[in-house]
């Protein structure tokens, strides 16, 4: 079988019995379907009942709004939908790369697909491998699992050893036999798991509709009772009817699902700027949130290269670059000769960084290119060339890198020079690196030998190479810190590997545990183990998504970086994935609800500041709605508790309120700055909900307030005769200038009006300004004073609310003042 392969027809049979290489997409439903499931969400029915409500008052411009704010919330849940579905397309892509078979004999390019088990590979450096399967033949393989495991290291490979779907080949060459395909693969595994995996919604978004049940029950119940009340009272249904309606866009406040998505959405066109894709707007209401940042090292901490850390000389010191001078002379001799040891291929990290140190040389220090070369084998794990020493070929140069213990065995030295370079590799390799003994033999006189793993060679030291840590990712790391966020590092990558990363970054816990013990754990043991532990080291695909749930059941709000496929389970998993845009792999960007497109860690910072800030500023926006709403409230109370009030609100007035608070909640609030320390404060308390027991309290008593100053106004003028176009008046003045108050106040928790002009909130003073104007014509025009049923008031009452307004402001903002001082 190892010359013919399969014949063409054993290949149709198994197509029959196994089917092909891929697994099938779990059945999608019907738009039709998904639109329904949607359209019972509370949200959805909450904007079609003020739909409705808004077409029966003849309104159509907040009618056409309210349409608007329903099919962006229809298209962001099927968006959500639909981005499951790429994410397992990724996956499904690196499954089907074109490969190479021996079929009747003959060898043939075809899709990955097309494999059936029994199957005969041929694979060599460069390509990527079709499916599982085990190794027949090899001539020194290496392989890159980093995609699929998260080591960071490629993996040499023997014969019988199982290569994994999807992984690179680096070096070498071979022939292997497909074992397992479609769902029975790794990658089919995985896909599974994925798939499986459900995306976890938002705090924000489960309270949010929780509330506008609530709201939705209390206030189709309570308008049903108003018109029923005021029908029996008046007799008027028409009347009643009109209260009811304006009592129901009162009590309902209609702005909590349209602030919510409109604060993501803003905020995401902000993430935006600073080169961070948002695959999920609600993402951030829960970016600023997080209580656990999980770290993947490869690719993420790391840059994914390795580099040149320190150099052994044969006399016991260990040297590390200037940063200015570089290398001193004989740490350059050992760089010199690794690098003429080094084969001319761009696929092994270490040669590549030999190379890339020696283009970086100037010339005289390289002899002329090697006439012989030896590469890695069984029982060679090195690779060496052969230089000429002069034009005649008569005088050799033999130099030699490759396993630091087989090298040193290799050199001619006492045993007691052998430990002690024994002693520095232990010590080298304790920290993290990666190490490689170089040797040399001067001169060679005799003909070229056939082998040269019996020579003696003269050691000439070890070189320490590391992944090197991206720049930024300390200061990243201690800003989390601050910002009382716990750092995780969980990598697929050797515990040494792990903690060496993390001592470089002043990790606080060094608490490591492998996969394999994890594997070994139950869900309570593994719930128990994440918070003591800090680094997670070997650690499977499963294993990441176990640690992510494991998290997320102590309460934790989970972000995850990643850039691997190994990486994509615990990116959908967490509350937030976040991918590496250049270096990441498709199926970890289409899993992830955030892309950070420029692979810099800086701007993780940078997002959960903007998160908070959202979080935040959505916090106040909802305060200011049940503050806003409870004068409101009130009004519609007044000619039920009093009869002989006449009705004081119509449609008309609430909707002109409205058109000052919608844009006060969508654009004033949305546009205000962090408040200060918003970095160094610790996140919500997990069981802290979105919409808190002081949110509610505030809003009430700032509410409060503002009804209290509007009814002693009402009471007043109501005692000295006013008229009832004049009462409505005063009342719907009343509303506006609390609405005004209200924003200025709660804008910010910490910076005093004067403040605001320092770090001006443009579109808020463009609001106050254009509704001061807007209220000055509509009280002043008869047409307008026609159409909401008001009349000119005289300058000595104007002054009199706007003065008690005023008093009420500075009373709601005596602790920011007493700040000052």
């Amino acid at each position: 079988m190892l010359k013919t392969g399969l014949t063409s027809k054993t290949v149709r049979e198994k197509h029959l019995q196994w089917g092909y290489n891929e697994w099938p997409d779990a059945k999608e439903p019907h738009f039709a379907t998904q639109l329904l499931k949607m359209l019972k969400e509370p949200v959805i029915l909450l904007l079609i009942a003020c739909n409705v409500l808004y077409l029966i008052i003849g309104n159509v411009i907040e009618g056409m709004a309210l349409t608007l704010s329903l099919l962006l919330m229809i298209a962001i849940s099927y968006y959500q939908f639909r981005k499951t579905r790429k994410t397992l397309a990724a996956l499904k892509e690196l499954q089907t790369p074109f490969v190479e078979v021996i079929r009747d004999g003959e060898i043939q390019r075809i899709p990955g697909r097309e494999l059936v088990p029994g199957d005969l590979l041929n694979i060599q450096e460069g390509t990527r491998i079709g499916a599982d399967a085990q190794l027949l033949m090899a001539t020194h393989l290496l392989i890159d699992e980093s995609l699929i495991t998260g080591e960071s290291l490629a993996i040499s490979k023997a014969v019988n050893d199982l290569l994994i779907g999807g992984t690179v080949v680096i070096r070498g060459k071979g022939q292997a036999l497909v074992t397992a395909i479609g769902t029975s693969g790794t990658l089919g595994k995985m896909g599974g798991i994925l798939n499986d995996t459900p995306t976890t919604p938002s705090l924000g978004q489960k309270e949010m509709n929780q509330l506008i049940r609530l709201f939705f029950s209390i206030g189709m119940v309570y308008t049903f009772f108003i018109v029923l009340y005021l029908t029996q009272t008046r007799e008027n249904f028409t009347t009643a009817l009109l209260t009811g309606l304006s009592t129901a866009i009162a009590i309902i406040p209609e702005e909590f699902p349209v602030v919510f998505f409109l604060f993501t959405a803003f905020g995401a066109w902000r993430l935006a700027q600073i080169k961070i894709i948002v695959q999920a707007p609600e993402t951030l209401e829960t970016l600023g949130t997080i209580t656990v940042v999980g770290f993947d090292k490869t690719g993420t901490l790391t840059e994914n290269r390795m580099a040149i850390e320190k150099i052994a000389t044969p006399e016991g010191v260990v040297k590390t670059a200037n940063t200015k001078k570089g290398w001193d002379t004989a740490s350059r001799n050992v760089l010199t000769t690794a690098a003429l040891a080094t084969q001319e291929m761009k696929t092994d990290a270490i040669d590549r960084a030999l190379i890339q140190w020696q283009l970086e040389q100037d010339s005289k220090d390289f002899l002329p290119q090697s006439i012989h070369e030896f590469t890695v084998a069984s029982d060679f794990p090195a690779t060496a060339q052969i230089h000429a020493l002069n034009s005649t070929l008569e005088k050799y140069q033999i130099t030699l890198k490759g396993a630091p213990e087989w090298v040193v065995d290799h050199c001619k030295a006492s045993k007691d020079e052998k430990n002690r370079w024994l002693k520095i590799l232990d010590e080298l390799v304790h920290d993290g690196y990666r190490v490689i003994g170089v040797a040399q033999i001067t001169e060679w006189t005799q003909p070229i030998p056939k082998t040269i793993t019996n020579l003696a060679y003269t050691f000439k030291g070890f070189i320490a190479f590391a992944d090197p840590i991206r720049p930024e990712a300390e200061a990243v790391v201690e800003t989390c810190r601050k910002a009382g966020i716990r750092t995780l590092i969980i990598t697929g990558d050797h515990p040494i590997t792990a903690q060496h990363i993390a001592r470089q970054l002043n990790w606080d816990n060094l608490n490591c545990i492998d996969g394999f013990q994890i594997e070994a754990m139950n869900d309570e043991s593994l719930q128990k183990v994440i918070k003591t532990h800090s680094l997670f080291a070997r650690i499977r695909f499963a294993e990441k998504i176990r640690i992510i749930e494991a998290l997320k059941q102590t309460g934790e709000i989970v972000a995850m970086t990643g850039d691997g496929v190994n990486d994509a389970g615990a990116l959908r998993a967490a509350q937030v994935g976040i991918a590496m845009g250049q270096k990441g792999t498709d199926v970890a960007r289409e899993a992830a609800a955030l892309i950070l497109l420029e692979d810099n860690l800086n701007a993780l910072p940078k997002a959960i500041l903007l998160g908070r800030r959202v979080f935040d500023n959505i916090k106040k926006a909802f305060g200011f709605i049940i503050a806003v709403h409870i004068p409101i409230l009130t009004v519609t109370l007044i000619p039920i508790v009093n009869t002989a009030v006449p009705l004081l609100l119509f449609p008309m007035h609430i909707v002109f309120l409205e058109l000052i608070i919608d844009p006060v909640c969508a654009v004033a609030f949305e546009n205000e700055v962090e408040e200060k320390n918003c970095m160094t404060e610790p996140p919500r308390a997990r069981k802290k909900r979105f919409i808190d027991k002081s949110l509610w309290i505030s809003g009430i008593i700032k509410g409060g307030l503002m009804a209290l100053v509007m009814l002693t106004l009402f009471t007043h003028y109501l005692y000295h005769g006013y008229s009832e176009n004049s009462l409505r008046a005063i009342i719907f003045l009343c509303l506006i200038t609390s609405a005004v108050v209200l924003t200025l106040n709660m804008i910010s928790k910490t910076r005093a009006l004067w403040n605001l002009f320092k770090e001006p909130n443009f579109p808020l003073i463009g609001i106050v300004m254009t509704t001061s104007l807007v209220t000055l014509i509509v009280y002043k025009f008869g047409l307008f004073q026609q159409i909401f049923q008001i009349e000119s008031l005289p300058n000595q009452t104007l002054g009199v609310i706007l003065g008690s307004y005023i008093a009420a402001f500075i009373l709601l903002e005596w602790k920011k003042i007493v700040a000052l001082f």
